[in-house]
Protein backbone atom coordinates (compact mmCIF):
# COMPACT_ATOMS: atom_id res chain seq x y z
CA UNK A 1 0.00 0.00 0.00
CA UNK A 2 1.76 3.24 -1.14
CA UNK A 3 1.01 6.92 -0.78
CA UNK A 4 0.17 7.13 -4.85
CA UNK A 5 -2.44 4.41 -4.75
CA UNK A 6 -4.45 6.02 -1.51
CA UNK A 7 -4.37 9.11 -3.04
CA UNK A 8 -5.58 7.66 -6.61
CA UNK A 9 -8.76 5.88 -4.80
CA UNK A 10 -9.44 9.17 -2.55
CA UNK A 11 -9.39 11.05 -5.80
CA UNK A 12 -11.41 8.75 -8.13
CA UNK A 13 -13.84 8.51 -4.91
CA UNK A 14 -14.05 12.35 -4.85
CA UNK A 15 -14.38 12.89 -8.76
CA UNK A 16 -16.73 9.81 -9.15
CA UNK A 17 -14.67 8.64 -12.68
CA UNK A 18 -11.24 7.66 -13.67
CA UNK A 19 -10.69 10.29 -16.46
CA UNK A 20 -11.73 12.83 -14.07
CA UNK A 21 -9.36 11.38 -11.14
CA UNK A 22 -6.02 11.49 -13.85
CA UNK A 23 -6.63 14.88 -15.25
CA UNK A 24 -6.62 15.83 -11.54
CA UNK A 25 -3.76 13.73 -10.73
CA UNK A 26 -1.89 14.86 -14.21
CA UNK A 27 -0.96 10.75 -15.01
CA UNK A 28 -3.16 8.69 -17.75
CA UNK A 29 -5.80 6.36 -17.05
CA UNK A 30 -4.40 3.03 -17.62
CA UNK A 31 -1.40 4.43 -14.73
CA UNK A 32 -4.30 5.32 -12.67
CA UNK A 33 -5.97 1.93 -13.04
CA UNK A 34 -2.62 0.16 -12.24
CA UNK A 35 -2.36 1.86 -8.87
CA UNK A 36 -6.04 0.87 -7.80
CA UNK A 37 -5.71 -2.82 -9.02
CA UNK A 38 -2.43 -2.90 -7.24
CA UNK A 39 -4.47 -1.45 -4.37
CA UNK A 40 -7.09 -3.90 -4.47
CA UNK A 41 -4.92 -6.64 -4.76
CA UNK A 42 -3.28 -6.07 -1.65
CA UNK A 43 -6.95 -5.53 -0.02
CA UNK A 44 -8.58 -8.90 -1.16
CA UNK A 45 -11.61 -6.95 -2.30
CA UNK A 46 -13.15 -4.46 -5.32
CA UNK A 47 -13.02 -0.99 -4.29
CA UNK A 48 -15.02 0.50 -7.32
CA UNK A 49 -18.36 -0.72 -9.08
CA UNK A 50 -17.79 -0.61 -12.89
CA UNK A 51 -19.90 -0.44 -15.58
CA UNK A 52 -18.95 -1.16 -18.86
CA UNK A 53 -19.28 1.47 -21.15
CA UNK A 54 -20.50 4.17 -17.81
CA UNK A 55 -18.05 6.63 -16.86
CA UNK A 56 -18.75 7.27 -13.52
CA UNK A 57 -17.76 4.82 -11.19
CA UNK A 58 -19.69 3.93 -7.64
CA UNK A 59 -17.97 2.77 -4.27
CA UNK A 60 -18.70 -0.77 -3.41
CA UNK A 61 -19.26 -1.46 0.05
CA UNK A 62 -16.16 -1.75 1.00
CA UNK A 63 -15.00 1.13 -0.73
CA UNK A 64 -16.99 3.03 1.28
CA UNK A 65 -15.65 1.63 4.56
CA UNK A 66 -12.22 2.00 3.45
CA UNK A 67 -12.68 5.86 2.67
CA UNK A 68 -12.33 6.85 6.08
CA UNK A 69 -9.30 4.20 6.50
CA UNK A 70 -7.61 5.76 3.25
CA UNK A 71 -8.04 9.75 4.77
CA UNK A 72 -6.41 8.49 8.32
CA UNK A 73 -3.40 6.83 6.27
CA UNK A 74 -3.11 9.90 4.12
CA UNK A 75 -2.89 12.01 7.39
CA UNK A 76 -0.47 9.84 8.94
CA UNK A 77 2.20 9.94 5.81
CA UNK A 78 2.23 13.58 5.62
CA UNK A 79 2.63 13.28 9.67
CA UNK A 80 5.82 10.78 8.50
CA UNK A 81 7.10 13.41 5.81
CA UNK A 82 6.77 16.88 7.84
CA UNK A 83 8.68 14.82 10.67
CA UNK A 84 11.11 14.04 8.22
CA UNK A 85 12.09 17.49 6.62
CA UNK A 86 12.45 18.52 10.59
CA UNK A 87 14.79 15.93 11.18
CA UNK A 88 18.56 17.12 10.43
CA UNK A 89 19.42 14.32 8.02
CA UNK A 90 19.48 15.80 4.34
CA UNK A 91 18.19 13.37 1.46
CA UNK A 92 17.67 13.93 -1.94
CA UNK A 93 14.68 12.15 -3.68
CA UNK A 94 15.26 11.52 -7.61
CA UNK A 95 12.82 9.66 -10.05
CA UNK A 96 13.79 8.38 -13.53
CA UNK A 97 12.53 6.59 -16.05
CA UNK A 98 14.62 3.25 -16.50
CA UNK A 99 16.34 4.02 -19.73
CA UNK A 100 17.54 7.43 -17.90
CA UNK A 101 18.44 5.59 -15.08
CA UNK A 102 20.53 3.15 -17.05
CA UNK A 103 22.74 4.50 -19.24
CA UNK A 104 22.66 8.80 -18.80
CA UNK A 105 22.13 9.10 -14.74
CA UNK A 106 25.18 6.72 -13.08
CA UNK A 107 27.94 9.42 -13.56
CA UNK A 108 25.48 12.11 -12.82
CA UNK A 109 24.90 10.40 -9.77
CA UNK A 110 28.37 9.15 -8.76
CA UNK A 111 29.56 13.46 -9.20
CA UNK A 112 26.46 14.10 -6.67
CA UNK A 113 27.68 11.57 -4.27
CA UNK A 114 31.28 12.69 -4.49
CA UNK A 115 30.04 16.61 -4.06
CA UNK A 116 27.94 16.17 -1.44
CA UNK A 117 29.07 13.22 0.80
CA UNK A 118 26.20 14.65 3.65
CA UNK A 119 23.17 14.18 1.42
CA UNK A 120 21.50 10.75 1.38
CA UNK A 121 20.58 10.26 -2.37
CA UNK A 122 17.19 8.07 -3.00
CA UNK A 123 16.37 6.65 -6.23
CA UNK A 124 13.22 5.84 -8.09
CA UNK A 125 12.03 4.40 -11.07
CA UNK A 126 9.12 5.17 -12.95
CA UNK A 127 7.27 6.26 -16.13
CA UNK A 128 6.98 9.34 -17.50
CA UNK A 129 3.42 9.80 -17.18
CA UNK A 130 3.65 8.96 -13.02
CA UNK A 131 6.40 11.86 -12.54
CA UNK A 132 4.02 14.53 -12.43
CA UNK A 133 2.10 13.47 -9.60
CA UNK A 134 5.64 12.34 -7.89
CA UNK A 135 6.79 15.69 -7.90
CA UNK A 136 3.12 17.63 -6.88
CA UNK A 137 2.85 15.17 -3.80
CA UNK A 138 7.00 15.88 -2.92
CA UNK A 139 7.14 12.16 -3.17
CA UNK A 140 10.38 12.95 -4.78
CA UNK A 141 12.37 16.46 -5.41
CA UNK A 142 12.86 16.39 -9.11
CA UNK A 143 12.25 13.61 -11.74
CA UNK A 144 13.67 12.84 -14.78
CA UNK A 145 11.55 11.77 -18.00
CA UNK A 146 11.30 10.96 -22.08
CA UNK A 147 7.88 11.97 -22.54
CA UNK A 148 6.72 15.41 -20.72
CA UNK A 149 3.19 16.02 -20.48
CA UNK A 150 3.48 19.79 -18.51
CA UNK A 151 1.78 20.98 -15.98
CA UNK A 152 0.45 24.02 -14.01
CA UNK A 153 1.74 22.97 -10.72
CA UNK A 154 4.87 21.38 -12.10
CA UNK A 155 7.85 22.78 -13.71
CA UNK A 156 9.23 21.25 -17.20
CA UNK A 157 12.08 21.86 -18.63
CA UNK A 158 13.71 20.34 -21.40
CA UNK A 159 17.32 19.39 -21.16
CA UNK A 160 18.21 17.86 -24.57
CA UNK A 161 16.64 16.28 -27.10
CA UNK A 162 17.59 12.65 -29.01
CA UNK A 163 16.98 11.44 -32.72
CA UNK A 164 15.16 8.17 -33.23
CA UNK A 165 17.21 6.11 -34.72
CA UNK A 166 16.63 2.89 -36.37
CA UNK A 167 18.77 -0.15 -34.91
CA UNK A 168 18.72 -3.71 -37.17
CA UNK A 169 21.13 -6.72 -37.02
CA UNK A 170 23.55 -6.95 -39.39
CA UNK A 171 22.70 -9.76 -41.37
CA UNK A 172 19.60 -7.97 -42.43
CA UNK A 173 22.23 -6.17 -44.39
CA UNK A 174 19.05 -3.48 -45.28
CA UNK A 175 19.89 -0.70 -47.58
CA UNK A 176 20.70 2.48 -47.07
CA UNK A 177 17.12 4.13 -47.66
CA UNK A 178 14.39 2.54 -45.95
CA UNK A 179 10.15 2.54 -47.03
CA UNK A 180 8.51 2.05 -43.57
CA UNK A 181 5.82 -0.16 -45.47
CA UNK A 182 8.90 -2.49 -45.91
CA UNK A 183 9.10 -3.01 -41.85
CA UNK A 184 7.83 -5.71 -40.11
CA UNK A 185 6.36 -4.68 -37.32
CA UNK A 186 5.93 -8.72 -35.98
CA UNK A 187 10.03 -8.24 -35.54
CA UNK A 188 9.88 -5.36 -34.15
CA UNK A 189 11.19 -4.40 -30.21
CA UNK A 190 8.89 -1.68 -29.11
CA UNK A 191 9.15 0.46 -26.24
CA UNK A 192 7.95 3.45 -24.88
CA UNK A 193 8.97 6.98 -26.76
CA UNK A 194 6.23 9.51 -26.81
CA UNK A 195 2.76 10.57 -28.10
CA UNK A 196 4.51 11.85 -31.46
CA UNK A 197 6.29 8.28 -32.16
CA UNK A 198 3.17 5.82 -31.03
CA UNK A 199 0.75 8.54 -33.79
CA UNK A 200 3.29 7.58 -36.20
CA UNK A 201 3.69 4.17 -35.22
CA UNK A 202 0.01 3.75 -35.30
CA UNK A 203 -0.65 5.42 -38.29
CA UNK A 204 1.85 3.32 -40.48
CA UNK A 205 1.59 -0.27 -38.84
CA UNK A 206 -1.92 0.36 -37.42
CA UNK A 207 -2.64 0.43 -33.21
CA UNK A 208 -3.46 -3.54 -33.92
CA UNK A 209 0.09 -4.67 -35.11
CA UNK A 210 2.03 -6.74 -32.03
CA UNK A 211 5.59 -6.30 -31.90
CA UNK A 212 7.52 -9.53 -31.15
CA UNK A 213 8.46 -7.88 -27.70
CA UNK A 214 7.45 -4.72 -26.08
CA UNK A 215 9.13 -2.91 -23.41
CA UNK A 216 7.91 -0.38 -20.74
CA UNK A 217 11.51 0.78 -20.74
CA UNK A 218 14.38 0.97 -22.74
CA UNK A 219 16.55 -1.03 -20.12
CA UNK A 220 16.04 -4.41 -20.73
CA UNK A 221 17.19 -3.59 -24.38
CA UNK A 222 20.23 -5.58 -25.05
CA UNK A 223 18.45 -8.03 -23.49
CA UNK A 224 16.57 -8.89 -26.85
CA UNK A 225 18.71 -7.31 -29.80
CA UNK A 226 20.34 -10.05 -31.50
CA UNK A 227 23.56 -7.86 -31.69
CA UNK A 228 23.94 -7.60 -28.07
Amino acid sequence: MTFLEIEAFLKIAQCGSFSAAAEKLYITQPALGRRIRALEEELGYSLFIRNKGVRHVELTRQGRAFVGIAHRWQALWNETQEEALLSNEKSFYVASVGSLLAFMLPTVFQEFIRNTPECSLHVTTLHSSEAYSYVNNKTVDIAFITDPMYSSQVKTEVLFKEKLCLIVGKDLNLPHNIKVSELDPRREIRTQWDQNFDTWHNYYFNSAAVPQVYLDEMGFFTVFHPER
